[in-house]
């Protein structure tokens, strides 16, 4: 898949409260979003920056009792970026629907694995 397009990225930093889309905004995102990762720290957007971006948009656009970071990988960064890929709008409905229809707060046990995680617990391929 390709990465956003510069316009898209845009429409995403402002949405999310990060301004203007520029290396200096970059950097603040990629801190939020990958903390404990330095070397995802590099004001260069690209394939793990563009899968955050995604699934923090998508999540604060469709969803209102989930966060972005409910969805990270397991490993923590041992084998991945912590976002492998991205929560799709469909998916985020999903959820929503079937949390609001109980009422009650669901515990996301696993948003999204990178594929070295998802064999160390078993995970279909």
């Amino acid at each position: 898949m390709a990465l956003l397009s510069i316009a898209e990225r845009e429409k995403r930093f402002k949405f999310l409260g990060f301004g203007e889309y520029n290396k200096s905004s970059i950097l603040k995102f990629q801190k939020m979003a990958f903390p404990n990762l330095k070397s995802q720290q590099d004001s260069i957007y690209g394939k793990n920056t563009d899968n955050a971006l995604r699934t923090f948009y998508n999540t604060k656009k469709v969803t209102k009792n989930f966060k972005p970071e409910e969805f990270k990988c397991e490993c923590g960064g041992k084998y991945c970026s912590t976002y492998p890929s991205f929560m799709k709008q469909v998916e985020l409905k999903h959820l929503q629907a079937i949390r609001d229809h109980y009422g009650k707060p669901m515990r996301i046990t696993c948003g999204l694995r990178c594929s070295v995680q998802n064999s160390k617990v078993g995970g279909v391929p």
